[in-house]
């Protein structure tokens, strides 16, 4: 991750369980007033700490960090991965960041489920004294779209939340949200023209399958991702965008088979690709970085 995002050093505050699922992690540190509160579907690295105590003293700093760690051996790097900011409060230097359980198969969860106040972490994120921080890891370019589609499952939860009320009250469009139990739903208020559908899976759905009979209409089986299934994130740019008054827009993200499928299934219904940003958050049976 290049400038203009910087390495913040922070340490948990506090954890809160939203749901039984989601946990929101709250961050503070000094140069936390410059942490850029974009938000909307910005990404971020949080750097975990190898265990209790850690002070992450020895992590390469600098705008070549990531191919610094990336040179280290395996079982020499902390655990890095990708979030988006919940919230973003520069005046208390604080960060809230959700990570949703998916079991102990993580390094994100085991350490958000066991993490104690006064641990230390690093966020590499957007930094507001420097130019560009403002869209720089960002996929949510509606670009003055009348109609969007936006699509996620938990782990797409704290963009979708931040997308939804950044929405402008002329709009018109769908949000599909698929969260693992009815007591994760989480409110999502949305402009008049914008229906909200919170998707329950209640253990009796594989992960994406609501989402996939909402967008679809009908059961549709994942795609099945191999090694070499490269394009698993797509965003189209400004200048790709037709020029057309009723330009719609859709965006969606959670597990890479079920976002890559959904995209397939609204090019083939007439949706240009330029309409269409797609992000795989994560890969089933995949740890992602």
């Amino acid at each position: 991750m290049s400038r203009p995002y910087s390495q913040f050093r922070v340490v948990l505050e506090r954890a809160t369980d939203l749901t039984p699922q989601l946990r929101q992690l709250t961050f503070t540190g000094p140069e936390l007033q410059h942490f850029g509160a974009t938000c909307l579907d910005q990404r971020i690295k949080l750097v975990l700490p190898r265990g209790r105590g850690d002070d992450l003293a020895d992590f390469p700093p600098g705008d070549d960090w990531y191919a610094a760690w990336r040179a280290l051996p395996e079982m020499e790097r902390r655990p890095v991965r990708t979030f988006t900011p919940a919230a973003v409060r520069p005046e208390v230097g604080e960060v809230d960041v959700i990570v949703a359980r998916h079991g102990d198969i993580g390094p994100a969860t085991r350490w958000a489920g066991a993490a104690e106040p006064g641990e230390q972490a690093i966020l590499v994120g957007p930094d507001s004294r420097l130019t560009g921080h403002d869209r720089l890891g960002l996929e949510w370019r509606p670009d003055g779209a009348g109609e969007v589609l936006v699509v996620g499952d938990e782990t797409a939860l704290p963009a979708i939340r931040s997308i939804v009320a950044a929405l402008p009250e002329t709009i018109s469009g769908r949000v599909l949200l698929e969260v693992p139990t009815d007591a994760d739903r989480i409110a999502l208020p949305a402009p008049a023209g914008v229906g909200v559908e919170i998707l329950p899976r209640n253990e009796k759905h594989e992960i994406g399958e609501l989402l996939l009979a909402a967008v679809i209409g009908e059961p549709a089986a994942r795609a099945e991702l191999g090694d070499d299934d490269a394009i698993l994130w797509d965003t189209p740019t400004t200048a790709e965008a037709p020029e057309t008054g009723g330009r719609r827009f859709a965006w969606i993200a959670g597990e890479a088979g079920v976002v890559t499928t959904i995209r397939r299934h609204l090019v083939s219904t007439g949706w240009d690709r330029s309409e269409v940003a797609f992000m795989g958050y994560w890969r089933r049976g995949r740890a992602e970085c």
